[in-house]
């Protein structure tokens, strides 16, 4: 008779000692809709053949509307890539979004891009069109070409993903002046 008391006195305590005392634990909201990843590294090949790399600190998805969304609110690094795996281009910018069903990166703040020839573009924000492998901007822009220094303004852009060949609108720019007496 003693076993069966001593065995109901544990399992009272038992019972007892479960018991959560702080209930924020059962009611904290979860948002279901939202997946977070961080220190992430996406490759986006095609037929084997890597075509741009992705790294961010963190990436935000959701669906709105239908439409699957990554934000990178942290900023991301983009490297382009040719079919022999040689980088042609990078871009760096401090925020971005994806439309995943549309193709489209929105890239903002502190947008730079390099190309394979060291060329450097600085701008405000730029949009990729990944299906049609565009990029594309009517902010204000600065092209600084390796191969002369000259430095190059505009308001409005236009480019293959890689960088190798673009317009500028609206042109401004400087020459050195070695350059201009040379001719």
């Amino acid at each position: 008779m003693n076993l069966k008391l001593a065995i109901n006195i544990f399992c009272v305590f038992l019972i007892m000692g479960c018991e959560s005392k702080d209930d924020s634990i059962l009611q904290a909201p979860i948002d279901t809709k939202k997946e977070i990843a961080t220190d992430i590294e996406l490759f986006y090949s095609d037929s084997a053949i890597t075509q741009f790399r992705i790294v961010s600190p963190r990436r935000e998805s959701y669906l709105e509307e239908e439409k699957l969304i990554e934000n990178y609110p942290e900023g991301l690094d983009i490297e382009f890539y040719n079919k022999d795996g040689s980088i042609l281009s990078s871009m760096v910018a401090s925020s971005a979004s994806r439309i995943n069903v549309e193709g489209l990166m929105i890239l903002k703040d502190s947008v730079v891009m390099v190309n394979a020839s060291g060329d450097e573009l600085y701008t405000s924000g730029i949009i990729w069109n990944e299906l049609e492998s565009t990029l594309r901007t009517e902010k204000f822009i600065r092209l600084i070409k390796a191969s002369s220094k000259d430095t190059f303004y505009g308001f409005g852009f236009e480019a293959i993903d890689d960088f190798s060949q673009f317009s500028i609108k609206q042109l401004s720019g400087k020459r050195r002046y070695e350059d201009l007496t040379a001719q």
